[in-house]
């Protein structure tokens, strides 16, 4: 029984990890894209040349009983500052992709309706880089 607790434990860190470290990748043009998940929102960040970047959100889960979330987001960072319109979006729906220039921290606040209010389900940051 005792190693059965320790292998559960073992999974669970390792679960933590994976879930904490952003998915990234470079290509040989200098972009890097980057994704980012908190709670329910996550988000991509791409870096390009010349100090631009380009970021989109989505929620990651769907309410439960199979519903989908109505809401919006909210993506700031350096030379951004936007809303998206609120609407129904089932999980992993993308926004359009939102162009900025700057480099520093780029965050998402995803919002949902919840029992008739607005309410913040996840706020995920991360940098842009050069």
């Amino acid at each position: 029984m005792r190693w059965l607790r320790a292998a559960v434990a073992m999974i669970g860190v390792v679960t933590a990890l994976v879930v904490a470290a952003p998915a990234a990748s470079a290509s040989s043009s200098g972009i890097t894209n980057e994704q980012y998940c908190n709670r329910q929102v996550c988000m991509e960040v791409n870096s390009k040349s010349g100090g631009y970047y380009s970021v989109r959100a989505a929620f990651r889960t769907n309410p439960p009983m199979g519903a989908t979330h109505w809401g919006h987001f909210h993506l700031w960072g350096p030379g951004l500052d936007k809303y998206t319109p609120s609407q129904e979006r089932p999980a992993y729906q993308w926004t359009e992709w939102f162009l900025a220039r700057g480099v520093g921290t780029v965050c998402v606040e995803g919002w949902s309706r919840l029992y008739g209010e607005m309410k913040s389900i996840g706020l995920p940051c991360g940098p842009t880089h050069t």
